[in-house]
């Protein structure tokens, strides 16, 4: 395996403890990390081919309505004042200062990490967008862990796409995908 998100949020932490949390810094450590995906995809044998079905265009429907809800500001408390509050006040001092009367600081911060990447290249829309991206591999995962049950034989081809409907579908995945909750990254 590779760093993933955890790699990103332990890469955005030491800029910040390192007072280096700054727009060009977190550009400069998105591109590095981009030039490396394609090695990454070589050693792995190559990117996956998704096989298309109904049941996961469905899905992407879904997906689509919940992108145009995180075009709109954020709405839920929890998301305004710590998953996107915190991150914001670390980009204005472009550290991650002691904030002994915020007792959710002490906790671990990788979402709010990665959160505080999207808000320094894209501002809000970016980091509700960072969460619904966090949202469509977890579907993909779902999809391929359904298929990977149903076999190779049968109806392994829209197993997948009917397990990423449901999933989408849930009301509960549908909030979590359109707020910074921090819970599917």
């Amino acid at each position: 395996g590779g760093g993933g998100g955890g790699g990103a949020a332990a890469a955005v932490l030491a800029a910040g403890l390192t007072g280096l949390l700054q727009p060009g810094v977190l550009a400069g450590m998105a591109l590095l990390a981009a030039a490396g995906a394609p090695w990454r995809a070589a050693r792995r044998g190559g990117p996956r081919r998704l096989r298309p079905s109904w049941w996961l265009l469905g899905a992407a429907a879904l997906l689509v309505l919940d992108w145009t809800a995180c075009l709109s500001p954020e709405w839920f408390y929890d998301g305004r004042v710590y998953h996107l509050g915190l991150p914001d006040r670390f980009l204005l001092t472009r550290k991650i200062p002691v904030l002994p009367e915020h007792l959710l600081t002490y906790l671990p911060l990788n979402a709010e990490m990665l959160y505080a990447a999207a808000l320094a290249s894209g501002g809000e829309e970016a980091a509700k967008l960072l969460n619904l991206g966090f949202a469509v591999l977890l579907a993909a995962a779902v999809a391929g862990l359904a298929r990977g049950i149903a076999g190779r034989e049968g109806n392994a081809g829209w197993t997948g796409g009917l397990a990423a409907a449901v999933f989408v579908s849930f009301p509960l995945t549908q909030v979590e995908n359109e707020i910074t909750f921090g819970k599917p990254a």
